[in-house]
Parts: C-alpha cells; structure tokens; sequence
C-alpha cells in the first residue's frame, strides 16, 4: 500500500511541476512584484515577457491588469484584447476588471453631475466609454450631460450612439427628439 502511495505523491509533485514550470520567469517575478502591490516592478516584468512571449495569454492580461491600476485604458484594453486573441483563459477576469473599473467611473459621474459638477461628470463618463465602449449608460448620460451645458451637438453624437448599441432606447430617442426640439 504504501508503494502505491509513494508512486502517487511523485506523480502528483511531477505533474505540479511540469506546468508551474510553463510559465515564465519574468509572469513569475511580476506574481511576486501584484502580491506586495508593486505594480511598478510588475510592469516592467510583464513588458518584457509581452516582448519575449508575444503569445502569452497570461502576460497580456497581467499587464492589462497593470494598466488599469494604472488607469491606462486605452493600453489596458490593448493588452485585455490581445489576451483574449490568443486564448480565452482569462475572459471572466478582463470582464470583471472592465466592469468594476467602469462602474467606478460611472458612479463618479452621477456624483459630479447630482452636484452640478458638469464637466467633471464628463470626464467621468467618457473615462466610462474608454473602459467599456458598449455600454450604453455612458453615452446616455454624456448626452444629458452635454445637454445641460448647452453642447446640443456633443449630446446628440452620444445619444445617436446610444440608439446604434440599443436602437429602441427610449432615453435617447426622447434625449434626441428634445434636442431637435430646442434647434428649430
């Protein structure tokens, strides 16, 4: 029996072996540099694994996750589409990020806006479409928003893209139909 044990145990050890020593030192280096929130250091390894290992996946979605710590969205989104290219290991993790990191700036949006912050609420917004371009909630309230500050063409662009992802919104439609209102 315990011969048996034995062979299972080196088998079980091999086997963590073999596919811990798939990833690379440099994904490795950065693990260590995200567990002490080191996300500098962690960068620098993950760009030079990306430049090293252009196919790994993991890489990629490493350094989107440095990115957006970072609030480098464009880059962020960069790195999350080429991870999710090369395969889809990572696709429930990149949601997640995009989703947080969007309703962050969403919610500091509405708050801007609920104090009259109008073009910080703007910002935030389009913070908002940069993290995640389909959502439609974005779009929809820079309209409002370009709308109580008298940019009736900025509002009627985000209202019209707005009504391209969800074309029965009625938000939008009404958001519109109010703009066309005020130009005659």
């Amino acid at each position: 029996m315990k011969p048996r044990l034995l062979v299972l145990a080196a088998l079980m050890v091999s086997f963590v072996v073999i596919f811990t020593a798939c990833q690379t030192k440099e994904v490795t280096s950065a693990k260590v540099y995200i567990q002490q929130d080191n996300w500098d250091k962690a960068i620098e390894q993950l760009e030079m694994a990306v430049e090293l290992y252009p196919n790994d996946a993991e890489a990629h979605y490493l350094l989107g996750e440095g990115m957006a710590q970072k609030q480098n969205w464009e880059r962020m989104n960069e790195e999350f589409e080429k991870s999710l290219k090369i395969a889809p290991t990572f696709e429930a993790q990149i949601k997640s990020t995009r989703e947080k990191n969007w309703v962050n700036q969403f919610n500091a949006g509405v708050g801007k806006l609920n104090k009259n912050d109008v073009e910080g609420a703007i910002k935030s917004f389009e913070t908002a479409v940069l993290i995640n371009p389909n959502r439609v909630e974005a779009y929809k309230t820079l309209g409002i928003a370009y709308t109580r500050m008298d940019d009736l063409e900025k509002a009627k662009e985000n209202f019209k893209k707005v009504l391209e992802l969800e074309p029965d919104n009625k938000d939008a439609i009404n958001g519109l139909a109010a703009i066309y209102f005020q130009l005659k």
